[in-house]
């Protein structure tokens, strides 16, 4: 009969090693709902419309959390492939936000400009 774990060889008690290496079975959710956060984040770049209401939005829900779990899931060593391409796929979207607020802003500057100095 094998008994797998440490016990003490004094009293027979079992004695912690530390973490154990086994995974949850749910522990490979984090990276993928990440990237599907981010596949969602990256449809909403067809919207014609923007406000800086809907891109604050869309960073709080589209770009950060795949940032997030994807190194959640990168430091807990859970599936490094799913969890860099959720930082990737995060990391787009929140360049593709960020160009489109600055964009934005320009616009908004060269209209002032042309019809102030009018």
């Amino acid at each position: 009969m094998k008994i797998e774990g440490s016990f003490c060889g004094y009293c027979g008690v079992a004695v912690s090693t530390g973490e154990s290496k086994q995974m949850s079975k749910w522990a490979l959710s984090v990276p993928i709902v990440g990237i599907v956060l981010g596949a969602l984040g990256l449809t909403t770049f067809f919207d014609s419309y923007w406000d800086i209401e809907a891109l604050i939005g869309c960073i709080i829900l589209f770009a950060l959390p795949p940032i997030v779990l994807g190194v959640v899931a990168l430091v807990k060593s859970i599936h490094k492939t799913l969890s860099i391409i959720s930082v990737v796929i995060g990391g787009v979207n929140l360049f593709g936000y960020i160009a489109i607020f600055f964009s934005q802003l320009l616009f908004a500057w060269v209209l002032t400009e042309i019809f102030l100095t009018q």
